[in-house]
């Protein structure tokens, strides 16, 4: 019984220790990166990230040199973004196929 009760709290402990780190990790995959115009003319750069704990992808508007650096399928933390977003609704989306422009 007491076997029992000491693997319980080992997973126990296991699981919360992986939700703590898991909740303030800003890491994942780049699944995607677009140049976005809004209604305004203003250009943006988006990269798509799959969290690498929770499998959710979260949309993230960076700079230039960030996204022109952040390659589809590559690792990345996001600590580095942009304290903006696109003021007005986006109303075209540019795929790139090679980022030498």
């Amino acid at each position: 019984m007491k076997k029992i009760i000491l693997t319980l709290a080992v997973i126990t402990l296991a699981l919360t220790a992986c939700e703590k780190s898991c909740s303030t990790s800003n890491c994942g995959v780049i699944t995607d990166d677009a140049i976005e115009y809004d209604g305004a003319g203003n250009t943006y750069y988006s990269l798509t990230v799959q969290s690498e704990c929770s499998g959710v992808n979260k949309k993230v508007y960076v700079d230039y040199a960030s996204w022109l650096n952040g390659y589809v399928g590559s690792s990345t933390c996001i600590s580095w973004v942009a304290a903006w977003s696109p003021t007005a609704p986006i109303v075209s989306t540019k795929k790139v196929q090679n980022k030498s422009l």
